[in-house]
């Protein structure tokens, strides 16, 4: 028996070094097979030969039953260099993450399951396009948790926005069942119930957007879908011309979208300048500046953003494809109510300091959290304009509200403006 087992392993060994030597030709130095540089390769890439290592399982089982695993988020850009990729569909996408799903997935038996925790960016990454359309082709089960890092973290020490990846290939004749989570806020002494809160929606593939929408519930489906029949957006009433008329926004974004028409107050090492990863949108009027204003700050938009990022990022694609009907911009009540919240704004921005070993930095920050009853009658306005119900608008103002005013509503536990 170990005779038998020995050759089987020096059969294993042969098979292993002629499949690296045929790799290393093929994909990496053409014909030339240098000793020393394959060495180096060897090292470097360690090659693993899923037909050789599991030749029963791939070639005769035609793949695992499960696939489990929290494959590394890293930018390939950082390792390109040591190491590349050869034929992979989503190498666009340039995080070692896809290129591990995508790798899992040709190893599952039809009928087998797939089990991932990955970054958030597989729902609401602009450059993770190609993954989603993978996930929808290849998945005939999908489902997609998705959850926040505030007010509380999946993992202690993990400061990544999280989505649990469940999917099968079966190939039965029910219908494809694709779903996918609001983004799950918590307070740590809710984490025992959380599992329970979770309930899914069904993946829309003609989104507004070209990403999966986090819906909690068919509220938030149907007020997404009310706004979205509008045929404009906000990208349709700015120009590129750098006017005085501009709305000033973060692009770091959790609770609150904080806009405002000027730029906060930021100094850098005793040099005044306008804060990084601040970003401008430009109008020729000042009315409609005051009621777009209006309109990002709202608890619509939050929704809107919350359903669609990635939950930090306010990325151009989200606020300049928010639809908008432009009599609503053009709406007195709301230019007014745009021109009291920005006031509000100011009275009650306060200046941080924000000391590093590098720099000492004192910035403007906004608390939004404060301008609620403002912000409340705006989302009214709004309301009253798409012919929302109460029900509707009591969701929209309502939406996350105990995460988004933390101490006012939790007794001292903190939020994050």
């Amino acid at each position: 028996f170990k005779k038998a087992k020995d050759k089987l392993d020096q059969g294993l060994r042969k098979l292993t070094d002629d499949l690296d030597g045929i790799l290393y030709i093929e994909q990496y130095k053409g014909v030339n097979l240098e000793e020393k540089e394959y060495r180096t390769w060897l090292a470097t890439h360690q090659p693993f030969h899923w037909f050789a290592e599991f030749y029963e399982i791939i070639k005769e089982r035609s793949g695992f039953d499960v696939v489990i695993g929290n494959p590394p988020y890293v930018e390939y850009s950082k390792v390109k260099k040591d190491y590349q990729i050869k034929e992979f569909r989503t190498e666009g996408c340039g995080n070692l993450y896809v290129f591990v799903l995508e790798r899992c997935n040709q190893f599952i038996d039809q009928t087998g399951w797939l089990g991932m925790i990955l970054p958030l960016s597989i729902c609401s990454g602009e450059r993770m396009s190609e993954l989603r359309s993978l996930s929808m082709c290849s998945f005939k089960n999908l489902y997609l948790s998705n959850f926040e890092i505030f007010p509380s973290k999946l993992f202690e020490g993990a400061f990544q926005r999280l989505t649990i990846l469940t999917g099968s290939q079966k190939k039965e004749t029910i219908p494809s069942s694709r779903f996918v989570t609001k983004l799950h806020r918590w307070y740590s002494i809710e984490r025992e119930n959380l599992i329970n809160k979770i309930n899914y929606s069904e993946i829309i593939e003609e989104e507004a957007l070209p990403l999966f929408g986090k819906y909690q519930s068919d509220n938030s489906l149907g007020i997404i879908n009310h706004i979205t029949k509008q045929k404009k957006t906000i990208a349709h009433f700015c120009v590129k011309t750098r006017l005085n008329c501009f709305i000033y926004y973060q692009e770091a974004t959790n609770y609150w979208m904080k806009a405002s028409i000027r730029v906060p107050f930021y100094k850098k090492n005793g040099k005044i300048g306008s804060p990084a990863h601040g970003r401008f949108l430009y109008f020729e009027k000042e009315k409609i500046t005051s009621g777009a204003l209006a309109l990002l700050n709202s608890s619509l938009f939050y929704l809107w953003y919350i359903t669609y990022s990635d939950g930090f990022h306010l990325s151009d694609l989200i606020v300049k494809r928010f639809p908008v009907d432009e009599n609503l911009l053009q709406n007195e009540l709301l230019i007014k109510a745009g021109r009291e919240l920005e006031r509000d704004i100011k009275n009650n921005a306060v200046i941080t300091t924000r000391n590093t070993k590098k720099d000492d930095i004192e910035i403007e920050t906004f608390k939004l959290s404060q301008s609620k009853p403002l912000i409340d009658q705006i989302d009214c306005l709004i309301a009253q304009h798409y012919g929302f119900t109460h029900e509707e608008l009591d969701f929209i103002i309502n939406y996350d509200i105990k995460y988004r005013m933390g101490k006012e509503l939790n007794r001292g536990e903190d939020n994050n403006d």
